[in-house]
């Protein structure tokens, strides 16, 4: 019996021990279930994270991309502009030598137009010096014409 006692007290130390390693095994059971639990939402945080990430890459990405195209844009027309400037410093140029050109051909037509003043006052003075050369055959001729009927009439006197 004494043998039966001591199985009996073995045997329940030995179900105290494994209800003490049962104990063990359920403490240690909760703690990685409750590390899984930790380690899952962790999981699922960074997996959110990673999604907001991935989020603001495809919004960046996609500034990136308007950026660019408007970068381009602007290189197009900053090269437009730049043709345009061309184009209108070669416009200016021409107006330039059509300017220069045109008061070369003011300053020639002044020029005539003084020459012509000048020929014109001479010809004024020519026609006056004539007007006054008429005036004086004119007078002469009228003085010849009663000169002349002066010496009709002693003619005519002296023969009739």
């Amino acid at each position: 019996m004494e043998a039966v006692k001591q199985k009996i007290e073995a045997l329940k130390r030995d179900v105290n021990d494994k209800e003490d390693q049962i104990d063990q095994m359920e403490d240690k059971l909760r703690t990685e279930r409750a590390n899984s639990q930790k380690n899952e939402d962790e999981i699922r945080s960074m997996q959110r994270q990673n999604q907001l990430l991935e989020e603001e890459l495809d919004r960046e990405r996609e500034r990136a991309s308007a950026a660019q195209n408007n970068y381009k844009d602007n290189e197009d027309e900053i090269r437009s502009m730049q043709r345009q400037n061309q184009l209108l410093e070669e416009e200016l140029d021409r107006e330039r030598e059509r300017a220069s050109a045109a008061q070369n051909n003011y300053k020639d037509a002044d020029q005539q137009k003084d020459q012509q003043t000048e020929e014109m006052k001479s010809l004024q003075n020519q026609i006056s010096n004539l007007e006054g050369e008429v005036d004086k055959l004119t007078a002469d001729k009228e003085e010849m014409k009663s000169k002349l009927d002066e010496q009709n009439q002693q003619l005519h006197e002296l023969l009739g």
